[in-house]
């Protein structure tokens, strides 16, 4: 008799044994399905997004005709010193989170100096961060991006093109804010310093302007 007891009692701590295992296995597998229902809430920034920048331009080029022989030849060194033009932007791309936003944009520049011109375009893949979102108020507002792509640039004087860079690579690094906020439109100061490099131009400047952003969330 006190065997069949103990034998049904260690059926019964078998059997509570299973149904614990079953149910940790079960919350286990609908733990994925639950987080790949979740979708984080958009205080500021979702969905997609579209802007534009533009401002003062300060820039140096110099270079050589793309041309074999001339390069690094001193006898046709385009330089015709820094000196101030515009510069813009516009991108249109994705925003994922509130602070994390990334695009393709088209890039341009040009000022002129000594009597030549220095004109450049570039496609341009950019990311925005918002690292200081949660840190304050105004950080919901303060961004920094960088921007990576491919452009050219000549420098001309006349009809003369003194300075060719052909395919060249193109990184810019900015920093900006924009409190102005009306519906789903955003703006505000930027500053940005970008370089325009290749075998046979380089060019460095710095920019201060603004700009104009649309975030379509929320």
């Amino acid at each position: 008799m006190r065997a069949a007891r103990s034998y049904r009692f260690l059926l019964g701590r078998v059997a509570a044994a299973l149904l614990l295992v079953s149910g940790a296995a079960s919350a286990q597998g609908s733990a994925p399905d639950d987080e790949g229902a979740y979708v984080p809430k958009t205080e500021r920034r979702g969905d997609f997004t579209l802007g534009a920048s533009a401002g003062l331009l300060v820039g140096n080029a110099t270079g050589y005709p793309n041309e074999v022989g001339k390069i690094d030849n001193s006898a046709y060194v385009a330089d015709p010193g820094p000196g101030v033009g515009y510069h813009y932007t516009v991108w249109l791309g994705g925003a994922l989170r509130d602070w994390f936003t990334f695009a393709l944009g088209l890039d341009g520049l040009s000022y002129q100096r000594r009597g030549m011109d220095v004109a450049g375009t570039g496609f341009v893949f950019r990311v925005e961060v918002f690292p200081l979102f949660d840190a304050f108020p105004q950080g919901r507002d303060l961004g920094l991006y960088g921007s990576v792509g491919l452009g050219g640039l000549t420098i001309k004087e006349g009809s003369e093109t003194r300075a060719d860079g052909g395919a060249m690579s193109l990184v810019g690094l900015g920093a900006f804010y924009e409190p102005l906020r009306f519906g789903s439109f955003s703006a505000g100061p930027m500053v940005e310093y970008q370089q325009l490099f290749s075998q046979t131009v380089n060019m460095q400047s710095a920019t201060a302007g603004m700009r104009l952003a649309f975030y379509a969330a929320p």
